[in-house]
């Protein structure tokens, strides 16, 4: 696929749109293996959902479940434990930067419930 994105003879718009057509067949084979239970097919739909991939809009809160499942998962994938870590450490290191960020601890607690931080 990098021949493809980096050819001169194809436009933009074409490789995106070949990318785009690659993420959506591959999505829909993880998927079924997600449906199985399979750790390596949760792990890859997460990886979609934390990107905003093959037509799904970003969201790492969803993509933290798929890998949370992938983890668990009697015979877990090890990316997916990786995964799991690095979204976890990323939400409590924007709490801590949230929190320096405010006056007083009732502005944190205000602006820390406006939303949740993996959407």
């Amino acid at each position: 696929m990098a021949y493809i994105a980096c050819s001169p003879s194809f436009s933009p718009s074409l490789s995106d749109f070949l990318l785009d057509l690659f993420f959506s067949c591959s999505r829909r084979w993880f998927e079924r293996a997600a449906a199985q239970n399979d750790p390596e097919g949760l792990y890859n739909v997460g990886i979609f959902h934390n990107n905003g991939q093959a037509g799904l809009p970003q969201n790492p809160g969803v993509a933290l479940e798929y890998f949370h499942r992938a983890a668990d998962h009697p015979n877990p994938f090890p990316m997916a434990l990786h995964a799991v870590g690095e979204l976890v450490y990323v939400c409590v290191y924007m709490c801590v930067l949230l929190y320096c960020m405010c006056s007083d601890e009732k502005t944190f607690l205000c602006r820390a419930h406006s939303g949740p931080i993996l959407a």
